[in-house]
């Protein structure tokens, strides 16, 4: 399930060119071994991994008053690209390296507030991977923050954290080139 996600409120957003008839719920695990609600293992078929199994759950954000300045330096030493603007435990908007790149100058004491998209595309935590990796590709992005049952932001899945975990998947398995 995506979200549009404008000054903390979120609205449903449905892509055409994603089948929902063919997704698998996510069972919650709860039901299933009587464990804690959030699974600690990654499901090997692809289609049975979601959002929330490769998620960075430590969310480093920025206040809207944050200076480019200071900005600039959380980017660079943290070696991220996106960056979410929250306001008491509110999400306002993402600043993200690509967006700042395509402005021609930014003074310095430039704020959050005045640097950041205030339109923000959001997925729930439970959307299947194979979903945020057709949205990537259609829609050219790198990133996406997530939101969990109370439309509260969990999480951020970048391409880095899917491309980890394929490596991952690739070097539990030997794999051949085809002829």
């Amino acid at each position: 399930m995506f979200y549009i996600v404008v000054n903390n409120h979120a609205t449903e957003y449905n892509f055409d060119y994603i089948d929902n008839s063919v997704v698998i719920k996510r069972l919650e695990p709860t039901l299933v071994s009587g464990h804690k609600a959030q699974s600690d293992v990654v499901k090997t078929k692809f289609h049975h991994v979601f959002a929330i199994d490769l998620m960075s759950k430590n969310i480093i954000s920025v206040e809207p008053k944050t200076k480019f300045k200071e900005i600039r330096k959380i980017l660079h030493e943290k070696k991220i690209h996106h960056l979410p603007v929250i306001e008491n435990m509110k999400l306002l908007g993402l600043i993200s390296t690509t967006d700042l790149q395509k402005r021609l100058q930014i003074k310095e004491d430039e704020i959050a507030k005045e640097l950041m998209e205030e339109t923000v595309l959001c997925a729930h935590e439970s959307t299947p991977l194979e979903h945020i990796l057709q949205v990537f590709t259609k829609e050219k992005i790198h990133s996406i923050l997530l939101l969990n049952e109370e439309l509260k932001l969990s999480g951020i899945l970048t391409q880095n954290d899917v491309f980890s975990w394929v490596i991952n998947q690739l070097g539990t398995k030997k794999f051949t080139a085809p002829d």
